[in-house]
């Protein structure tokens, strides 16, 4: 009995300095997009399912990860980033990150994002003979 109530006080434990979110959750309606968030809203839409036109993205399907990564580089430098690729090598195998850069003129407004174009390998279940 001892050793059940250490178990479930570490779960709880764990849950509640690992998992639990502080403060409490946002209930009201969220209000209306404005006329350019709804615009930016639609374009984010549009893009993710371009990207997912791709298909899989991985190491078995290099081809398409490739193909999606020349998309953004396109779609980057058409916005008016600069894309610069960042190469790195992962058995045997060339890979690229794309790093899109706006300058702006003031560090304050300075904004990060990160997207990872990867998806995730099928599980692939195989009948012993």
């Amino acid at each position: 009995m001892i050793l059940l109530g250490a178990i479930v006080g570490a779960g709880g434990s764990a849950w509640w300095t690992m998992i639990r979110m502080p403060g409490n959750s946002y209930l009201a309606p969220l209000p209306p997009l404005t006329e350019g968030e709804a615009r930016l809203a639609e374009a984010l839409h549009r893009d993710v399912l371009s990207l997912a036109t791709f298909g899989d993205r991985n190491v078995v399907n290099q081809r398409n990860l490739k193909r999606a990564a020349s998309w953004l580089e396109s779609l980057f430098s058409k916005t008016g980033y600069q894309v610069t690729r960042q190469g790195y090598q992962l058995a045997n195998r060339r890979y690229d990150n794309i790093i899109a850069e706006l300058k702006g003129s003031d560090r304050a407004n300075e904004i990060i994002v990160s997207a990872y174009t990867v998806t995730r390998l099928r599980t692939w279940t195989f009948k012993a003979p």
